[in-house]
C-alpha cells in the first residue's frame, strides 16, 4: 500500500476503506503506514531523487523529473480521527498518533492538508486541536461545548451552536473576526414516494 501511495500523481484520488478491516489494530496500522508513506514520498521526491533510476540522466534531467513529480497539494481525509489520535494519557501517544501528528505538522510547509472528522473534539488529543487552523462544527450539546477544545467560543456562540438545525454548521478560523454560520441548501427535488 505504501508503494502505491508514493506513486500518486496530481489529479489522482486514492480511497482506502479501512471499515472493511475487522481489527482496529490493523486499521490503525494501515492509517499509520499511509501517513508514513506520505512523509517518505515528500522526502524522496524533494531531496533524494532515486539514483538507481536516474544514473544515466544528467543533472538537468534530474531537475525535470523532480519538478514533474512535485505535488503542490495533497489532501488527506480521515474519518473518526479520534480513534487514531485519542486524548493522550500522561502525555504519551501511540506510534500511529505520533506518525499522524508528524504528517500534520510537516504538512503545513509542504502542502499536505488533513481533513478529519470526529463526533467529539474533546475525545482527541489537544496537540491535534492546537495544530488545526480551521474548525467546523455542527450541533453539539452544551456538555461537549463546555470542554477545553471549545474554549475559543464565547457563551453566545456556544448557545447558537447548541441550537443549530440540520444542514447548518459553524466555521471557526483565526482569519475571521467571528465564527461564521454556513448552511447547505435544501434539495431542489422531491424524493419519489
Amino acid at each position: 500500500l505504501g508503494n502505491e501511495i508514493k506513486k500518486i500523481k496530481a489529479g489522482e484520488v486514492f480511497v482506502i476503506d479501512v471499515a472493511t478491516i475487522s481489527s482496529f489494530e490493523v486499521q490503525a496500522f494501515v492509517v499509520g503506514d499511509v501517513m508514513k508513506s506520505i512523509d517518505e514520498m515528500y522526502s524522496s521526491r524533494y531531496y533524494n531523487i532515486d539514483n538507481d533510476s536516474n544514473n544515466s540522466k544528467t543533472e538537468g534531467d534530474k531537475n525535470n523529473v523532480q519538478n514533474d513529480q512535485k505535488l503542490h497539494y495533497l489532501l488527506v481525509f480521515v474519518d473518526e480521527i479520534n480513534r487514531y489520535i485519542p486524548k493522550s494519557q500522561n502525555g504519551k501517544m501511540s506510534s500511529v498518533s505520533e506518525q499522524i501528528m508528524r504528517t500534520v505538522i510537516a504538512g503545513r510547509t509542504r502542502g499536505t492538508i488533513l481533513f478529519s472528522a470526529q463526533q467529539f473534539k474533546s475525545a482527541t488529543d489537544s496537540r491535534l486541536q492546537e495544530n488545526t487552523d480551521l474548525h467546523i462544527t455542527a450541533k453539539l450539546g452544551l456538555s461537549e461545548l463546555s470542554t477545553d477544545p471549545y474554549s475559543m467560543l464565547d457563551d453566545s456562540t456556544k448557545m447558537n451552536v447548541a441550537r443549530l438545525n440540520k444542514g447548518e454548521l459553524v466555521m471557526i478560523h483565526s482569519a475571521f473576526r467571528h465564527p461564521i454560520k454556513i448552511g447547505f441548501p435544501k434539495a431542489t427535488y422531491k424524493e419519489p414516494k
